[in-house]
């Protein structure tokens, strides 16, 4: 997942299309220091908005995993925590539900 200096980046490289690659580095600490207050935290509830999303579609792909293969057959894309050996899938289920809401 992307941090919020590559959020910050990004958003730097489309407001400014037409800055050189070898200048950007430069432009985009100018262009981060003249931001405001009220600007960065404005861009910082966007990029918030944007991993809880993604973060509910993993959350969402968990669960449909779980509900199509039972916990036998378990075999998560997005590991929460580690191996699903190392947890009772049953737990696993209602921390992700809980995740969810």
């Amino acid at each position: 997942m992307k941090t919020f200096n590559d959020y910050l980046e990004e958003i730097c490289f489309e407001e400014n299309p037409t800055i050189l690659d070898d200048d950007m580095p430069d432009f985009f600490d100018g262009w981060l220091c003249e931001l405001d207050t009220e600007q960065l935290i404005s861009l910082a509830q966007k990029w918030g908005d944007e991993i809880n999303e993604k973060t509910s579609k993993r959350i969402g792909d968990i669960i449909k995993k779980i509900d199509e293969n039972g916990s036998e057959n378990y075999s998560p894309e997005y590991p929460i925590g580690g191996s699903a050996d190392a947890y009772d899938i049953q737990e696993e289920k209602e921390i992700v539900r809980e995740l969810e809401k």
